[in-house]
């Protein structure tokens, strides 16, 4: 097609996603109703017609910028409109996140408790009467989230802002990278919008870590576009990694694989020492937290090591129908990455592009980890999440392969704008049902702590396997169900006998909480011993305390304002009711 026309086409949709955009900021909840991502908005998700503004506005730059750049005919993008583009494709996540701008999940309130505890003086344990073990998945994350509160930042807010602040920076980086190698704004522009998927947004806004090692992955495969001695900065970065995820021993094979594909040497055993020299870095710093955790901890593992990973093998890897693969597939398919994926497979990756390989090798380990693991519980794809922006980027690659400027403007913009409709209506989903929200967790040990003052018990202690709102906030002590704050409990998880004796008979919690899984999967609360010594406790009106694992310990239970005992015909205690004012958070 001639250059006129095709510039012509792009000032046209530029126009056109302008105009939109502004259509969008006048009437924003009319907008996402008439559309057909949403039915019924309400004003709490106002931000997602944001998010699309943003991506419609991101669109328009792009279409100038690249027209601009065939007026121009010249093989590189300038800076001056590289860099606007790239910025402008970041804002659309940034819209999408204020939807969980209330919501943190409650794991990420096990890393905010130590945090907590470092900052204050009392050493790195989730509560201060706890003894010293490490329950937290990220010692960088923790350790960062500590100096902001030890410098009087809140430290729900400072993890949700760097969470948000990696992701956009990671999005920033994967658009400049692309149009770096395929001097394509709008390429660029795709790749950028196309790695704010909604697992990106959900897990950027939780708390958690997973935004920090999107950003370092995404650095790592990078490297070879930003430096000549990529391999050493690799290195560097997969030392840092080693800090961030338990993870990265795995994510250090795949670079280290991938290094010894790319190396020029001659020999195999100049190749592979290659590969080796990466790893060595991760390794000494693997060696160092090891240590680090036998001296402080008395433990080379972390508690969630004991009850996690440590029943997990090889096998689950090989079954492409066990549950990790499964969880791969859902989750490409229900962030539309599958479309990415399938953009990547068609167009291939180039050998003789190390950050292609690079890219490609962490991508891989990254998915040979989620099989091992056997997936994970938590919704939106949370495993999957720190590479989507890396499929992103090689996605964008991969569009560069349609012939003439027309065909390849057309292509990203559908390709956007697929990713979009997968977007919203996820964000909408998990903002209607998100994943044991810290507020709720809060309140309930907040509940069993008025529950326990009515009853006059000093300083109660409630066992219950959600522990991070609990462990953070500290207006109950915690004994931890799901054994990541308690290793006793970790190791014995599948222990029926020892976690009888140990809860029941040694710690004696005043109240026992939550879901028949983790350490209650064994049952030990259907034996004699446990009835003898606790009673159903049901919350009246209190539907966040609703559970078919709720009881309190006979020997604290008392006549008090809030608390009712029914009693048999032949009066024996078969309930305790709790009336306790309060209303629950927003999550």
């Amino acid at each position: 097609m001639d250059r006129g026309w095709h510039i012509l086409i792009s000032i046209v949709l530029a126009a056109a996603f302008a105009g939109a955009a502004l259509t969008i900021a006048v009437a924003p909840l009319q907008v996402l109703a008439r559309t057909g991502f949403l039915r019924s908005p309400g004003p709490e998700l106002v931000p997602l017609a944001w998010g699309i503004a943003a991506t419609l506005l991101a669109l328009a730059a792009a279409n100038l910028a690249g027209s601009a750049q065939t007026a121009a005919q010249t093989g590189r993008l300038a800076v001056q409109r590289a860099l606007p583009v790239a910025l402008l494709a970041s804002l659309p996540l940034l819209g999408f996140a204020q939807v969980f701008s209330h919501w943190w999940i409650d794991d990420a309130g096990i890393t905010f408790a130590y945090s907590r505890s470092l900052a204050e003086g009392h050493g790195l344990v989730a509560q201060p009467w706890m003894p010293r073990e490490e329950g937290y998945s990220s010692s960088l994350w923790m350790a960062i989230l500590a100096g902001g509160h030890a410098l009087g930042a809140d430290i729900p807010q400072l993890a949700k802002a760097l969470g948000i602040g990696c992701a956009m920076l990671a999005s920033v980086l994967v658009a400049l990278a692309a149009m770096a190698r395929t001097a394509d704004a709008r390429l660029g522009a795709a790749a950028g919008l196309t790695a704010g998927t909604a697992p990106v947004v959900v897990w950027a806004a939780s708390g958690q870590e997973h935004a920090l090692q999107a950003l370092l992955l995404v650095a790592a495969g990078l490297s070879p576009l930003v430096t000549k001695r990529w391999r050493r900065a690799l290195a560097l970065i997969l030392a840092l990694y080693v800090f961030v995820r338990p993870e990265a021993p795995l994510l250090v094979i795949g670079a280290a694989v991938a290094v010894v594909a790319l190396s020029e040497r001659s020999t195999w055993t100049g190749r592979i020492w290659e590969g080796v020299l990466i790893g060595l870095p991760a390794l000494a710093a693997v060696a160092g937290l090891i240590a680090f955790r036998i001296a402080y901890f008395g433990d080379p593992f972390p508690n969630p090591y004991y009850a996690k990973a440590s029943d997990v093998g090889v096998l689950p890897v090989l079954n492409l129908f066990a549950g990790g693969w499964q969880y791969v597939l859902t989750g490409l398919a229900h962030s539309g990455a599958l479309l990415l994926v399938g953009l990547v497979a068609m167009a291939g990756v180039r050998r003789d592009d190390p950050a292609c390989v690079l890219v490609l090798a962490l991508v891989t380990a990254q998915i040979v980890f989620v099989a091992w693991a056997g997936g994970d519980w938590m919704f939106q794809a949370r495993f999957l999440m720190p590479i989507l922006p890396l499929i992103a980027f090689l996605a964008a690659l991969a569009l560069r392969r349609f012939e003439g400027g027309t065909a390849r403007l057309l292509a990203s913009t559908a390709a956007v704008l697929t990713i979009l409709g997968y977007t919203v209506p996820e964000l909408a989903r998990a903002r209607a049902q998100p994943s044991t929200p810290l507020a709720v967790v809060g309140q309930i040990g907040d509940t069993f702590a008025e529950a326990g003052r009515r009853l006059g018990v000093d300083d109660p202690l409630l066992a219950h396997h959600d522990a991070g709102a609990i462990a953070y906030r500290r207006t109950i002590r915690l004994l931890d169900l799901g054994g990541l704050l308690n290793r006793q409990i970790a190791q014995n998880m599948t222990d029926r006998a020892f976690l009888l004796t140990y809860i029941v008979e040694q710690q004696r919690p005043d109240f026992v909480f939550g879901a028949r899984n983790f350490s209650a999967r064994t049952g030990f609360v259907q034996s004699e011993a446990f009835a003898a010594a606790y009673v159903p406790l049901r919350f009246v009106d209190q539907p966040w305390m609703s559970s078919d694992l709720s009881y309190v310990r006979r020997d604290i239970v008392a006549p008090a304002p809030g608390i009712t005992l029914v009693r048999s015909e032949t009066g024996a205690l078969v309930e305790v009711r709790v009336a306790v004012p309060g209303a629950l958070a927003d999550g």
